[in-house]
């Protein structure tokens, strides 16, 4: 299949290498070039603007934010340079509120627009392992398979409204960002009292929060190593705050765990944390 891709981020280079491996041709943009050299040394074509990498039979974007998408899918971008009957699949989280848009504008083209964004770090991406949770019109979906295959463990259908599967991926990052935050806590409770937090962590994901995701990012907290290359890295995790509490504010409904961990990433980035991964929430304080 060819299919065109723009955004290669951390997780969008890893993505994009595992669809160019399995055979696909791949077409390639980002807004730093450089980002492309290994996939371009690997096969894929550079192409110069975003309207050059849409004109294929699918087209991925994975970018930061609802302004890096709107701006690659703007006056001459890639929207108006896909075809007739084309498919983009927008696999970054955006809000709710783009994403009902772009479903609209995209049929005013007539072209498919399938939400598929996922679930996981760039060390599943390589994997081929993520979760995607996708919806759209059933044929936009099957323009997709061989995509998802490749790409995912497993697909998660959530019926033929786009918007749906983005607010699905807003809310699930709200809750994981949550979830670092009261695991961060409690290991920080167990640290202050003389309880090792290793042994705490062990009993905690042997037991009822055997989840992966603990696992994970316990023994990152409990390392207390939060400098590496940034897989979630937190000016993105406050991003993702934003926009579920966006969504809540539509919705009428409050989110205030949502506001109290804005608050202390807000903290965080105000003394240095803009390169620090999610698993920072877990640095050992005392109040």
């Amino acid at each position: 299949m060819n299919i065109g891709w723009i955004g290669l981020g951390n997780m969008g280079r890893q993505m994009a290498g595992r669809v160019l491996d399995a055979g696909h041709t791949l077409t390639v943009y980002n807004r730093s070039a450089d980002k492309a050299t290994d996939l371009v040394q690997r096969g894929a074509r550079l192409a110069r603007t975003p309207a050059e990498a849409a004109d294929n039979q699918l087209l991925v974007t994975m970018l930061a934010d609802d302004t890096a998408l709107r701006e690659v899918l703007g006056p001459g971008g890639a929207l108006l340079a896909l075809r007739k009957g084309a498919t983009h699949v927008s696999m970054s989280t955006i809000s709710h509120a783009l994403a009902r848009e772009l479903t609209a504008r995209h049929a005013e083209r007539e072209v498919g627009f399938v939400g598929a964004p996922v679930f996981g770090r760039p060390d599943v991406a390589a994997q081929g392992k993520l979760f995607i949770v996708a919806a759209a019109e059933p044929w936009a979906l099957a323009a997709c398979e061989s995509l998802f295959s490749v790409l995912s463990q497993k697909v998660l259908a959530l019926g033929a409204d786009p918007a749906a599967a983005h607010l699905a991926k807003v809310l699930g990052n709200f809750m994981l960002i949550s979830s670092v935050e009261l695991l961060g806590e409690a290991l920080n409770v167990a640290h202050a009292a003389d309880l090792d937090p290793q042994a705490l962590l062990n009993a905690l994901t042997g037991s009822i929060f055997s989840a992966p995701f603990y696992a994970n990012y316990g023994r990152m907290i409990v390392g207390q190593k939060f400098d590496g290359p940034a897989a979630f890295s937190l000016p993105l995790a406050r991003k993702d705050l934003e926009l579920a509490l966006a969504a809540s504010s539509s919705a009428s409904v409050p989110l205030p765990i949502a506001d109290a961990v804005r608050t202390k990433l807000d903290r965080l980035l105000e003394t240095g944390g803009q390169e620090l991964d999610l698993s920072a929430l877990g640095r050992w304080s005392r109040s």
